[in-house]
This record gives C-alpha cells, sequence and structure tokens, in this order.
C-alpha cells in the first residue's frame, strides 16, 4: 500500500481541481497507475501525471507532494542536473566540429 504524507495530502486538496474531500484526494494519491509507479521505482523519486495535468511526486514509496500543473520538467529537475546537461550539450556540439 502507498504512503501518503500529510503534506501531499493538503497540496492535493489545493491543487487539483474539483477535490471536495480527504477521500476524494486519497482515492487519486492511491490510484493504481501511482501504486505501479512505485512498485516501479520503489527507491528515488518519480513523477506521476494524472489527467488534470498535476504529478504526483513519490520519493522511496511516499506520495510526497502534489505539483502544479504550472511546473515543468525543466523546473523540477535540479540545478545540478541541468549544469551537466549544459555540458553534455556542449561537449557534443564540441566533438562534432572536430570530427
Amino acid at each position: 500500500m502507498i504512503h501518503v504524507t500529510a503534506h501531499a495530502l493538503t497540496r492535493a486538496l489545493e491543487r487539483i481541481p474539483g477535490l471536495k474531500s480527504e477521500a476524494e484526494a486519497m482515492r487519486i494519491l492511491r490510484s493504481k497507475a501511482v501504486d505501479e509507479a512505485a512498485r516501479f521505482a520503489p527507491t528515488g523519486s518519480i513523477y506521476v501525471r494524472i489527467t488534470t495535468g498535476n504529478r504526483i511526486v513519490l520519493e522511496d514509496g511516499y506520495v510526497v507532494t502534489v505539483l502544479p500543473v504550472s511546473i515543468t520538467l525543466h523546473q523540477m529537475s535540479s540545478a545540478a542536473h541541468r549544469r551537466r546537461q549544459v555540458c553534455r550539450a556542449r561537449s557534443i556540439v564540441h566533438f562534432n566540429r572536430n570530427h
């Protein structure tokens, strides 16, 4: 069974349109898709997009928050990850120019 933090429940009620009760929020946060994602990646972080466009964030088998629709994948990644991606892109460009 998926564990849902109080923070995730609060964010679901704030950010998922049309939710009227904690029971409705829990039904979404413990849905089959979320359960399957947690089994697929039992450690680390994973994001599950729901039909409203929000993303449910799982970390180590716990639902920890619900992100607003306006958050992009770029904003979810860490600054260090973005720097690595920029370095990779520059090295590919450099390699292609020299070969």
